[in-house]
């Protein structure tokens, strides 16, 4: 959780350019399947800037480390933001542009919903589209809607966010929530701190008590989250 690391196999940092890239790659991968709280088969991205090798020929002897940053934007095409660490010193950051694509199954309106009204599940679906499509958000649960109430009337088709309903939240900004981490076969239980509202199926944001860092959670239920790790 928090930062991603991704430690360097290959001997030297000229040694195989095309494997560097794809480090950077996969270092992306990891950051959006933990925001998202998603499978690795929902996140598309590919290299889309000049060769590695131009930007950086060569760095000091001495391990070597890639790290991208919880805020780095990571949507549509982006500079990504790397930092380069050499033996734990950082030695410089790049910025090379990578297309992005998060696939999502999300709420769509098959009927009009009034300004006031409570959505009726027959008129909903969930449909696989890019996160990055729909501008903000989207809702990718039923189950968030519990007891939500329209805000403004919403035409049919539209991809359905948090900011067109009233949604009674279930976890509370401040409170101490459950986290349930589970990786593969193993599963662990610890506390944090829930740092905004949430009704179950979104993704907040918490932080351990114990160490102060934040990490995206997806709410299960009252005071209850759910970290997916990678295996």
């Amino acid at each position: 959780m928090g930062i991603v690391l991704l430690a360097c196999s290959l001997p030297a940092w000229a040694a195989d350019f095309t494997a560097r890239e794809q480090q950077v790659l996969d270092l992306v991968v990891r950051k959006l399947m933990q925001r998202h709280q998603i499978p690795k088969t929902d996140v598309e991205v590919s290299w889309a800037d000049r060769p590695l090798r131009t930007m950086v020929s060569a760095v000091p002897e001495g391990a070597i480390t890639l790290e991208v940053a919880d805020n780095a934007r990571l949507v549509g095409r982006s500079n990504v933001p790397v930092s380069i660490f050499v033996a734990g010193k950082k030695f410089r950051t790049i910025f090379p542009k990578v297309d992005i694509k998060v696939y999502q199954q999300v709420l769509i309106a098959q009927a009009p919903i009034a300004r006031g009204e409570q959505p009726n599940a027959k008129d909903l679906t969930l449909e696989r589209k890019p996160v990055a499509e729909t501008g903000t958000p989207p809702l990718t649960s039923l189950n968030t809607l519990a007891g939500a109430v329209a805000v403004r009337d919403i035409p049919a088709g539209s991809v359905l966010t948090a900011q067109m309903f009233k949604i009674p939240p279930v976890v509370k900004m401040g409170s101490v929530v459950t986290v349930t981490l589970i990786t593969g076969d193993l599963t662990m239980i610890t506390s944090a701190q829930a740092r905004s509202n949430g009704a179950v199926g979104q993704i907040i944001k918490v932080m351990n008590l114990d160490s102060k860092r934040e990490f995206t959670a997806r709410v299960v239920g009252p005071d209850r989250v759910e970290v997916k790790l990678e295996d």
